[in-house]
């Protein structure tokens, strides 16, 4: 039995760098995505859309592969980024602070959870209708 477990054991970590390294590669697009459009390379009506696709495609995987964090950092980020003028995506300060606790949680390899999570809901930005 020990060794189903190991086996199991070894499955479920490759899963989760898997997810990690696409977890990656989606927060550089984003970033990309960002930088285009302030740069003026793409619309920003174009580039806040395909941005937030990006976030969203985070938000969907990442409470099964271990990071259910990521998936409430991303539904915040998400409505932070439904209330925001195209405009605003290269200019936000506080779009860059999502981003830096999403890449946090990147670089730890480690998800939130209990007072980590709540005081890091508690320190992100929100907009009110």
């Amino acid at each position: 039995m020990l060794q189903g477990n190991q086996q199991t054991d070894a499955i479920v970590d490759l899963m989760r760098d898997d997810f990690l390294d696409d977890f990656r590669e989606r927060m550089l697009a984003a970033e990309a995505i960002r930088s285009k459009a302030v740069e003026g390379a793409i619309c920003a009506k174009y580039g806040l859309a395909a941005f937030r696709r990006e976030i969203h495609s985070l938000k969907g995987t990442g409470g099964s592969f271990g990071f259910p964090s990521v998936s409430v950092i991303c539904q915040r980020f998400e409505e932070f980024l439904d209330r925001m003028e195209a405009s605003e995506l290269g200019e936000s300060g506080e779009v860059s602070d999502y981003l830096d606790r999403l890449f946090d949680i990147l670089e730890r390899r480690h998800d939130l959870e209990g007072a980590e999570l709540k005081a890091t809901l508690q320190a992100l930005p929100s907009r009110r209708d």
